[in-house]
C-alpha cells in the first residue's frame, strides 16, 4: 500500500473511469455516487474510497475502447463553444469542491493539494485555455484571479497574469479600463 496514493492520486489526476473498471460490491456498502457532481462523479468515488482505505490496481494492457465525439459530457471533446467548455469545467471543478468537504481536517496537506488542483483549473484550463486563448479577456481576468486566489504563492500564475494584463493593455483595449 503506497501512503502517498491519495496524493498522488490527485496531484496526476488517478485514471479513474469506471466505465473500464471492475469494482467489488462491498465498496457500495459504504460509497455512493455523488449525484450533485456529474463530470468527475467516478474520480470523487475513487478518492473518497482510498480514503476510506480500499485498496486499487491497475492492469498495464488496454482492454477498452473509449470514443469521443462531439456531445461528450465530459470534457474530452476539446473543439466544443466555449461557453459549453467553460460550463463542463466548472461543472468538473465541483469535484474538488466536494473533495474539500470530505477531507478530514487533520489532513491539511491534501487539503493544500485539492487547493492546487483547482487554482490550476481555473488558471490554466478555463482562464488561459477557453477564455484568454478566445479573447474573452474579461472572462479570462476573473478566472485568473479565482485560481491565484488558491494558490496565491504560484509564480508562475503571476507571471503569466501579469504579462496578459501588460498584452491586453498595450495590445487589445488601449482605450478601455483594465478588466480586473
Amino acid at each position: 500500500r503506497d501512503k502517498n496514493l491519495f496524493e498522488k492520486a490527485v496531484q496526476y489526476e488517478i485514471f479513474a473511469g469506471l466505465q473500464t473498471s471492475i469494482v467489488r460490491r462491498k465498496i457500495f456498502d459504504f460509497l455512493m455516487f455523488d449525484e450533485d457532481v456529474r463530470i468527475g462523479e467516478d474520480r470523487l468515488l475513487v478518492y473518497h474510497a482510498i480514503l476510506k482505505g480500499f485498496k486499487f490496481a491497475y492492469l498495464l494492457e488496454i482492454h477498452a475502447t473509449y470514443r469521443v465525439h462531439g456531445e461528450h459530457i465530459s470534457n474530452v471533446c476539446q473543439s466544443q463553444d466555449v461557453h459549453v467548455q467553460t460550463k463542463k469545467l466548472l461543472e468538473y471543478s465541483k469535484l474538488y469542491t466536494k473533495l474539500l468537504e470530505i477531507i478530514p481536517k487533520s489532513r491539511k496537506e491534501y487539503k493544500k493539494i485539492i487547493e492546487k488542483k483547482l487554482a490550476d483549473l481555473f488558471f490554466w484550463n478555463i482562464a488561459y485555455g477557453v477564455f484568454w486563448s478566445h479573447k474573452y479577456y474579461k472572462e479570462s481576468f476573473e478566472y485568473f484571479k479565482k485560481g491565484i486566489s488558491l494558490n496565491p504563492l504560484n509564480v508562475i500564475f503571476w507571471k503569466t497574469y501579469l504579462t496578459c494584463f501588460l498584452k491586453y493593455q498595450l495590445l487589445y483595449k488601449k482605450d478601455e479600463p483594465p478588466p480586473c
